[in-house]
């Protein structure tokens, strides 16, 4: 019975703390996409589609930027 109430404080306590800590940050430069194909790819159109809804919806107050790093993971 200790164990159950300790963990349903817990969970509690994180249930709680999580939206402040998410209400609080916003991002201070641009927002970059790291795209690990080359331009022009299926990985590439996903990105600028992402980019365009972001902007459009005005889910952000930053720019989202693709930048292409053939090779990286």
């Amino acid at each position: 019975m200790k164990y159950l109430k300790t963990l349903l404080a817990s969970a509690l306590a994180l249930a709680v703390s999580a939206p402040v800590a998410t209400a609080e940050w916003q991002p201070r430069k641009p927002v970059e996409f790291i795209i690990m194909a080359g331009t022009g790819g299926g990985a590439d159109q996903i990105a600028r589609l992402l980019q365009g809804l972001i902007e459009q919806k005005g889910l952000s107050s930053r720019p989202f930027i693709p930048i292409h790093k053939p090779g990286s993971s």
